[in-house]
């Protein structure tokens, strides 16, 4: 029997039964030691396949379990992993479920490595210091002076017995907790040091990551089927940093590709960038500039620009303090946006370092000796979210998580949440963004990810590469 991944794009093209309008939605984790398929299961477990009803006998309840399969995952080389499909009867549309795995890449992480970030965050103005950290902060440098006061104390005077009694107590504490505080710092906070701090024996490890993400969108991308026409990035946590970062690479990727339409039509281009002069660079009204992100989405895949991510959610996303984790100092974020390094929503408008670059111009032969010049304007290498909607939905309780519009764009819509079993709780708060328990939760994650909305960009013509500006 021939494997089904062999059959060209020719062959699918040609066949008016084979299915696509399917959804995929890519699911990264967040920090520590995750097991794979763990938290796709529980995701799907708790947002479709916890329906009860009353039974007829008895009034008890029992599960109904609509039809979610377990099936090969052809796009990521983590053997342990497998794809859930699931019909139009689960979701509204046909959708698959994919997890971006990368806990076996963050290996080999010490002690040092969180010392080191802890003591990099440490070493920050007050004013720097996000007000729900600053708490924290305060008590980190409180624990570090009274030390340091300690041993002054110890070396001036000569009088080591009040310092060996307290250092004892504080050792006697320390020693007590030594094992859960090697778990807590090696198996969680190890992943977000290494991760959110660029020093050079983290590179590879960053590195690898997103090299990992990148290879599986860009296979779904270019699957030869052609059975996506969305794909919805879902990022939680730690996972969420590392959604933006793969987001911001691919699209550098992507953004310049156009096939050679006959009439390169830009109206929702044009659109867009009137919106955004008038507003100054912000979004305006939320619901409308969604909308206008969708139909410059399809409109760009119409021309033959192959991106097809029309969503990315951010769950819990410590993205929230991104001008204290991903930046030396406040201004610096603002500046990392201007430049480009950040993309934001609503992106970047175009300026002086745009002309003529943004545009790619190409002839068209009319089937004589001359040829018709015509012009493919394009978006700039960091306007992703241009097409490509951003939800950020956050517990109150969640200090992990919070609102990111202030920080990466008006055009972000933040979805608070106050929960009903979780509030006051950070912890159980952070990983109960798909749990049953949490409707509310549950219900805002369903219309983020919107399964059956209908998208339509079929390319007009065979894409080609432009020039990349």
């Amino acid at each position: 029997m021939a494997r089904c991944d062999r059959i060209t794009a020719e062959e699918v093209g040609q066949s008016p039964d084979f299915p696509r309008g399917r959804v995929a939605v890519v699911l990264i984790h967040g920090i520590g030691d995750q097991q794979p398929m763990n938290t796709l299961r529980e995701l799907i477990k708790g947002l479709y396949l916890h329906k009860e009803d009353q039974t007829p006998e008895g009034g008890k309840r029992e599960e109904r379990k609509p039809h979610v399969f377990s099936k090969p995952d052809r796009m990521s080389e983590v053997l342990d992993l497998r794809r859930m499909a699931a019909g139009k009867e689960v979701t509204g549309k046909p959708a698959d479920f994919y997890e971006l795995y990368w806990a076996h890449l963050m290996q080999g992480s010490t002690l040092a490595h969180v010392g080191d970030w802890f003591f990099t965050l440490l070493w920050r103005l007050p004013s720097e210091v996000p007000g729900r950290l600053r708490l924290i902060w305060w008590g980190s440098w409180g624990m570090v002076v009274a030390a340091g006061a300690g041993a002054l104390y110890q070396a001036v005077t000569g009088r080591a017995q009040e310092t060996v009694f307290a250092a004892g107590l504080v050792g006697l504490v320390l020693y007590g907790g030594r094992g859960m505080f090697r778990k807590v710092a090696l198996g969680y906070l190890a992943d977000a040091a290494r991760y959110l701090r660029p020093a050079p024996e983290n590179i590879a490890v960053r590195q690898s990551i997103r090299n990992a993400g990148l290879e599986v969108l860009r296979k779904l991308h270019d699957e030869p089927m052609q059975r996506y026409d969305r794909i919805i990035v879902v990022g939680h946590s730690l996972g969420s940093v590392i959604a933006y970062d793969i987001l911001t690479h691919l699209w550098q990727e992507m953004h310049w590709i156009h096939s050679k339409p006959s009439e390169p039509k830009q109206a929702h281009y044009e659109a867009m960038r009137k919106r955004l002069e008038a507003c100054a660079g912000s979004a305006g009204e939320l619901k409308s500039f969604r909308v206008m992100q969708k139909a410059l989405g399809e409109e760009e895949r119409s021309l033959g620009m192959p991106w097809k991510v029309t969503d990315l959610i951010t769950l819990g996303s410590p993205l929230a303090y991104a001008d204290y984790l991903l930046a030396d100092r406040k201004y610096d974020m603002a500046d990392r946006k201007q430049d480009r390094e950040l993309p934001s929503c609503p992106p970047q408008l175009d300026d002086r370092r745009d002309i003529d670059r943004l545009s790619n111009r190409y002839k068209l032969s009319d089937g004589t000796w001359s040829e018709k010049e015509k012009t493919k304007k394009l978006l700039h290498h960091a306007a992703l979210f241009a097409c490509t909607r951003w939800t950020n939905i956050f517990f109150a309780a969640d200090m992990i998580g919070g609102k990111l519009a202030h920080l990466f764009g008006t055009g972000i819509h933040d979805v608070p949440l106050d929960g009903t079993r979780c509030r006051g709780k950070t912890w159980l708060a952070h990983v109960r963004y798909w749990n049953h328990a949490e409707p509310a939760a549950c219900i805002a994650l369903k219309n983020a990810m919107a399964l059956d909305e209908p998208y339509c960009h079929e390319p007009e013509a065979v894409q080609v590469g432009g020039r990349e500006p």
